[in-house]
């Protein structure tokens, strides 16, 4: 066993965007509420997704987003409420893996002279400063074979149209006469904020003086292509050991390039980025492998053990909006081999093809995983048979549901499930392993909610439950909850994640706040129908963080797992806490808060005010492949990292937090 003492006060928001513009503003304390200090960490417009993930294997929760057609933005938590971005030479960049040209919002350095194309957010901007000469024209030439226009040229400074924009094959030409030093941005002009285009550079411009994107790489021609967004639509994440090397790979889920993506898979295809020679994400793996996008727009990525064969299996939840009358279905990679998938959704009748969203647990505790779908018809629990899943209703005239969260709220060592959904928000209770629908309201919980996750903020070894936009609600012994008025929202949804962020065993929220009309315009973007380009300006969105300070002296235990072989992300283990007279089960990966992503698999609990004595707490560990680990009287307030059993005794290794 092995103790380490990290720095007291550690703690990470959580950044990431797909955005027209980024704007980073400094670290500030903003206003706070009793039990919570506001960290306001960015400003930015949109966001996809996030999870909170250990990437770099410090001990620190840092931030990692997919945001559609723009880059990936990893932040990686430096403690004291401060996130960076990685350098350019690592690998969680992304920039070995994605074109030099992909929109995206890392400007790059522009002290030499030359010529500099880059994006700022979906924009293309072409630059020059300090050419020795007057070059001759720049032709530009729109390829999208569309009738009308791609993008326009929406900012010229330096230069001219050389003449009136020609028109052949499909294809318009825009000859640009140009100057020593010019600056020159290309907006996208259709609703699906894209373009194409052939960018044809002066002959007297040496290539090594041409920079592309934002490590301003030296160009191999003077032919620059604009193809879009290429093959880039990041929608969802699973951040995982696929590979079993103690290093996080990333599985990406993409959407569906606006209704137009194609279903061979050797042409647009998800991603698995996997570690090699102890180089974290080092190569896209995914076809190799057997993962087959097959054309599906992704809403959503879950990970499951599925057939209990020790390999975790990778789900993925399709919806589309444009393109809407092609078919659409669920996906399922089975992985047979260690890094063999096969996608069997059809055999194993888990082809769904109403727009939802689920989660994997085993309410019945028989070994086997299910799932629980929630959709805009009703809530079911597909049951799973070993050879195929069989769906149970367990609540129907559902309208709309938004979102789920697993655990074991009531203390009695089994898990139960909240719902968002329409029009009666549901709390299901676990008995005897069959899930009952009750109404939110009748444990005290609020009407309507558009979010839901299960924690204890407080510590008290009782689970609260977040629930915006009315905020935190507090569970009394008694089981019912009360409105505590703490990290309410305005009305809408916001992506949001609860993590130890500084290492003090309090649970911490990272949250977007949507910004409100009055709010003073910080950015601005294209807002673009036809041929009409309108610049305009649009409010930034607000990411804050909020410490917890709720009951800083109530005990705690946090737990890192490290799975058997082929598992070491430990998917499917539940750790049940026998604590005085409460029995608290929890599954891995219950303290991820996003619907679409898999990050977070801290396992949390809250211990109350009392100090544990000796033989009043154990910690059972129910490894998915049925092995048990017991621990009598793990240590308070502390961080464990508990691996596997093997032959020998299995590691425990912890931090200590307090004393």
């Amino acid at each position: 066993m092995h103790t380490r003492t990290p720095p007291r006060a550690r703690t990470r928001p959580l950044l990431a965007a797909f955005a027209l513009a980024w704007l980073c503003a400094p670290h500030t304390l903003a206003q706070s509420e009793p039990g919570f200090s506001e960290h306001q960490l960015d400003q930015y417009l949109w966001l996809n997704d996030f999870v909170l993930v250990d990437l770099n294997n410090d001990d620190l929760l840092d931030i990692a987003s997919s945001n559609h057609a723009l880059r990936p933005r990893i932040r990686l938590n430096t403690g004291a409420m401060r996130f960076q971005s990685p350098q350019p030479e690592s690998p969680h960049a992304f920039f070995d893996h994605l074109p030099e040209l992909i929109p995206g919002l890392n400007t790059p350095d522009m002290t030499n002279d030359g010529i500099y194309i880059f994006h700022t957010g979906l924009w293309v901007r072409i630059v020059a400063k300090g050419l020795p000469e007057t070059p001759a024209n720049l032709v530009i030439t729109d390829t999208s074979k569309e009738a009308q226009p791609s993008f326009a040229i929406i900012n010229a400074t330096g230069a001219s149209p050389a003449s009136t924009p020609t028109r052949t094959d499909d294809e318009t030409r825009h000859t640009i006469a140009l100057s020593t030093d010019f600056d020159i941005t290309l907006a996208p002009t259709q609703p699906t904020l894209r373009f194409f285009a052939e960018l044809e550079l002066p002959r007297s411009v040496p290539t090594n003086n041409i920079h592309l994107g934002p490590r301003a790489l030296p160009a191999e021609t003077r032919t620059i292509t604009l193809d879009g967004f290429s093959d880039t639509d990041w929608h969802n994440a699973i951040w995982a050991d696929f590979n079993n090397d103690t290093i996080t790979d990333l599985f990406v889920a993409q959407g569906g390039d606006n209704g137009q993506a194609s279903p061979d898979s050797t042409v647009y295809n998800d991603r698995l980025f996997l570690s090699a020679n102890q180089t974290p994400l080092a190569e896209d793996r995914a076809y190799q492998t057997g993962i087959r996008k097959l054309g599906m727009p992704a809403r959503g990525a879950m990970i499951a053990d599925i057939d209990n064969n020790g390999l975790p299996d990778i789900y993925v939840r399709n919806a589309r909006s444009q393109g809407a009358n092609k078919p659409i279905r669920n996906t399922l990679h089975m992985q047979t081999e260690p890094l063999k998938f096969q996608e069997q959704a059809e055999q194993y009748k888990l082809d769904i093809s109403t727009p939802g969203i689920g989660a994997w647990f085993d309410p019945d505790d028989d070994g086997d995983p299910d799932l629980l779908w929630a959709d805009q018809h009703s809530i079911r629990l597909f049951v799973n048979n070993h050879t195929h899943f069989e769906p149970t209703t367990i609540a129907a005239g559902v309208t709309h549901s938004s979102w789920i969260s697993i655990a074991d709220f009531d203390n009695d060592a089994d898990l139960d499930a909240a719902i968002a959904c329409w029009p009666t928000q549901l709390i299901l209770v676990n008995t005897d392993g069959k899930l009952d629908p009750v109404p939110a309201t009748s444990l005290g919980l609020p009407k309507s909610f558009n979010a839901a996750h299960w924690l204890d903020a407080d510590n008290d070894g009782d689970l609260d439950l977040y629930a915006p936009p009315t905020g935190l609600f507090l569970q009394a012994p008694d089981g019912q909850f009360h409105n505590s008025n703490l990290l309410q929202t305005e009305p809408g949804w916001d992506p949001f994640a609860w993590g130890d962020l500084n290492n003090d065993g309090l649970l911490d929220l990272v949250r977007r706040t949507t910004p409100q009309p009055e709010q003073p315009t910080r950015t601005q973007h294209t807002d673009i129908y036809t041929q009409s380009v309108q610049v305009r300006q649009a409010p930034a969105y607000t990411l804050a963080a909020y410490t917890n300070q709720l009951e800083p002296t109530n005990h705690w235990l946090e737990l890192t797992l490290i799975g058997p072989p082929h598992n070491r992300s430990a998917v499917g283990t539940t750790v049940l806490l026998e604590h005085h007279s409460k029995k608290q089960l929890a599954l891995l990966g219950q303290q991820n808060a996003s619907q679409s992503s898999m990050g977070n698999t801290r396992i949390h609990f809250g211990l109350g005010p009392q100090s544990p004595a000796p033989g009043q707490t154990t910690l059972i560990i129910n490894w998915p492949d049925g092995t048990k680990t017991r621990i009598d009287h793990p240590q308070a307030n502390t961080h464990h990292t508990i691996q596997y059993p093997t032959k020998t005794p299995p590691q425990n290794t912890h931090r200590s937090e307090q004393p």
